[in-house]
């Protein structure tokens, strides 16, 4: 990820993968600060916008020879040899891509080998995920391009091009597992050199630059373009997530905006801080549930069971300035079977928390690597006070951490000024979870 700045302008740009596993979440908090501090979210394509029907009559006619004419007639011997090595190794035949023209065969080998045993999903990709969280947090979104642009992306491709670009493909279909984790050892560690390294076809084949430049160099220069004429009319700051391949290299967007007059500095994610000091709190402990925690007293424990949800309940009150409550809830599938990524269910709990107040401020935190959510919000009426706190000036600020079959709610209410004392923050600050 990058931060761009030019004058009254900031761009954060992250290169993003686009199947993923349930692992890669959370994000680190560095990303996902930066994209609840932007305004708007600016992607490739909005996936949820694409009329996949509407697309098919162009995409079919620069993806599908019409009889007789044939794959195999625009191949040359050197391709058509390794593709039938390709084919008797697979156990298919050439009637089951005849149909297709050289850089679809690309498409339908390396994706389908790609993710092959690693647990990845193009509903998990990055992109969809933010896509998924601007949607809940209400966030503009904006594309890059369209679907239409993208599917007929080759249609000017020469054969020659796409016949050397489906044998290097072959050729190094053995090698896809090992590169497929060594692109995300590269992208995990922020190794611009490794990841330009695997993001460049030509690099294996010089024949291949004009692929590379229609695939990435031109494209990379209509995304600068459009994006600078967003800046025009969408209020930032802006995030834009794009394919980690449109970041790295000369034609890269950090480089391309660094032209445009931009300062442009890569960010890293920082290790996790200490453990809180505390004066007055003291640590308590609960076996049961699995954690500790920083509290002035020992708090009052309730429980209950509804539809298959455990739920224990502490709560220690400092009448009049307020309220600790700490809420332990246990769903019935581990987080790694949930249909949705761990941050997206702690957005949506948050939000509904959440939804008969009013919201000032959210932000993203993580507990010894698990992923979390922080809201600041207000009462909209009086009835909406908790009882004892009287008429003053009254808010909260509520953290959800989720650790895999479990959900801390961790919530804070009372005076304005309380909440922003060293004891609330070390309560905060203070969630730890049993070894």
């Amino acid at each position: 990820m990058w931060k761009a700045t030019r004058g009254k302008d900031t761009v954060y740009l992250l290169g993003t993968i686009h199947g993923a596993k349930f692992d890669f979440y959370p994000l680190p908090v560095e990303m996902d600060q930066a994209f609840e501090r932007s305004r708007h979210l600016v992607l490739e394509v909005v996936i949820d916008r694409v009329d996949v029907e509407k697309l098919k009559p162009a995409v079919e006619a620069i993806s599908y020879y019409k009889p007789p004419d044939k794959l195999s007639l625009h191949l040359s011997e050197e391709t058509k040899r390794v593709m039938e090595e390709y084919l008797r190794w697979s156990g298919e035949s050439w009637a089951l891509y005849e149909k297709y023209r050289p850089w679809l065969v690309v498409e339908m080998l390396a994706g389908s080998r790609r993710w092959r045993g690693e647990s990845f999903k193009g509903s998990l990709g990055i992109d969809r995920y933010l896509l998924s969280r601007a949607r809940n947090l209400g966030k503009a979104v904006s594309e890059l391009e369209t679907a239409e642009f993208q599917s007929t992306l080759f249609k000017n491709l020469s054969d020659k091009v796409q016949d050397k670009l489906l044998q290097v493909t072959i050729k190094h279909l053995k090698d896809m597992d090992e590169e497929t984790k060594a692109v995300v050892k590269a992208w995990k560690n922020g190794d611009v050199d490794m990841l330009e390294s695997y993001s460049r076809d030509a690099k294996k084949d010089p024949d291949l630059a004009p692929y590379d430049k229609v695939l990435l160099d031109d494209r990379n220069i209509g995304m600068a373009a459009k994006l600078e004429q967003l800046l025009k009319t969408k209020p930032g700051p802006h995030f834009v997530a794009v394919g980690a391949a449109h970041m790295v290299g000369e034609t890269g967007l950090p480089n391309l905006l660094k032209k445009q007059g931009f300062s442009v500095e890569q960010i890293t994610a920082k290790p996790a801080g200490t453990e809180p000091s505390a004066e007055k709190l003291v640590k308590r402990r609960f076996p049961r549930e699995g954690f500790s925690i920083w509290l002035p007293g020992q708090p009052k424990r309730s429980a209950s069971l509804i539809q298959s949800i455990d739920t224990v309940s502490f709560e220690f009150n400092e009448i009049p300035d307020g309220i600790y409550y700490i809420q332990c809830i246990t769903i019935p599938v581990d987080e790694s079977k949930l249909s949705i990524p761990g941050p997206l269910l702690l957005d949506k709990l948050v939000a509904e928390c959440t939804r008969k107040y009013n919201v000032i401020g959210r932000k993203t935190i993580s507990i010894e690597g698990n992923p979390g959510r922080e809201a600041d919000y207000v009462p909209k009426t009086p009835r909406d006070i908790p009882a004892g706190l009287g008429k003053e000036d009254i808010g909260a600020r509520l953290r959800a951490v989720l650790v895999g079959r479990k959900v801390f709610m961790l919530l804070a209410v009372g005076k304005k000024p309380w909440l922003k004392c060293s004891h609330v923050n070390q309560f905060m600050d203070s969630l730890e979870l049993a070894k």
